[in-house]
């Protein structure tokens, strides 16, 4: 029945037909996809929910507390600065103590530790942060750990990781904001990026697409769409943005599979970099639909592209700053079976 329509119906009505049919089982079940995606996301994200749950507090006091950690890592720090990043995240440590979580959990030290550092880089300069100070006190906690700021780092320190072993390499990965001023070996980005595509991906169909932005007045352009790096990003070389075409993948399971290809690569990418000699530091995609729109004008991306993430690239200074990013034991995070 089926070949005898084909053979006495128009091309164009079998064409029409096919689409319907395409559209019933693949469209209907990739709607239904990214119904559940947006239940789940929406019922978890921390700005997204009116009670917080313990994760989302951590979550909350990390994502402040990093904030004020990379202003105490600018190479020019800008005295009182950060206080609307002070004031979120003073709410979010009082939340999660009177919500009656575990006080001896690592963020919430962490976020105490970062403001403990804050007070004591303030202690003698001119400027009042007694507000501040006082709002600390009230925790009645002793911080002795050294958990949150900023370490200082050299550039031969941080370069004779590169032929250690893996364990020794990976913890010596450090994001870089800021660079020397030079201009960055051309060579050496280019066996970064033939060693990053030996990273794995969904049948091997590479779905990576890579934009290098070595033009400054273009770069100048993407950064402040992009709106991740403001007061760093000194003497950047190339901005490197990543991005994962959605032509390569098949059916509604495989919707979210070009973050996955796309993240794995940018790993990859980054310690490629640091493996050559170059400093890196990975920077956001969180874009507002505007500001994505406006990237994509700029630099001529496909619509079939998703932007995954970008990568400031740059030589490593003499010396330099970068937040001690207090990291989880891998037994809170792990679950066997």
């Amino acid at each position: 029945m089926r070949s005898l329509l084909k053979r006495i119906l128009p091309d164009f009505i079998v064409n029409i037909v096919r689409r319907i049919k395409s559209f019933y089982y693949h469209g209907f079940r990739l709607l239904k996809l990214y119904y559940l995606d947006y239940k789940r996301f929406s019922n978890a994200g921390f700005r997204l929910r009116t009670t917080q749950t313990k994760e989302n507090l951590r979550s909350r006091i990390t994502f402040y507390y990093h904030s004020i950690e990379k202003g105490l890592s600018h190479p020019n720090i800008r005295l009182g600065f950060g206080r609307r990043a002070l004031t979120a995240l003073f709410t979010a440590l009082d939340e999660y103590k009177n919500a009656g979580f575990d006080i001896s959990d690592i963020r919430y030290r962490t976020g105490l530790s970062t403001i403990k550092t804050y007070i004591e880089y303030h202690a003698d300069k001119d400027v009042d942060i007694s507000d501040i100070i006082s709002k600390f006190s009230s925790f009645n906690v002793d911080i002795n750990e050294q958990y949150g700021g900023a370490n200082t780092f050299s550039k031969d320190e941080v370069l004779r990781n590169r032929d250690a072993s893996f364990d020794v390499f990976s913890k010596s990965r450090i994001s870089v904001r800021d660079y020397e001023d030079s201009p960055v070996e051309f060579d050496k980005l280019k066996r970064a990026l033939d060693l990053s595509v030996l990273a794995p991906s969904v049948c091997n169909r590479q779905s990576w697409r890579i934009h290098v932005i070595n033009d400054k007045a273009i770069q100048k352009k993407v950064l402040i769409a992009q709106a991740g790096l403001n007061g760093f990003g000194q003497n950047i070389q190339s901005l490197i943005m990543i991005c994962s075409d959605t032509q390569v993948f098949s059916g509604p399971e495989e919707r979210n599979q070009a973050y996955i290809d796309g993240g794995i690569y940018a790993m990859n990418l980054l310690y490629s970099l640091e493996f050559v000699g170059l400093a890196g530091c990975a920077l956001n995609a969180n874009l507002k639909i505007e500001n994505e729109q406006q990237i994509r004008r700029i630099l001529n991306v496909p619509q079939s592209e998703v932007i995954i993430m970008f990568i400031s690239v740059g030589n490593y200074p003499n010396q330099f700053k970068a937040p001690k990013s207090q990291r989880d034991d891998s037994g809170l995070i792990t679950r066997y079976y």
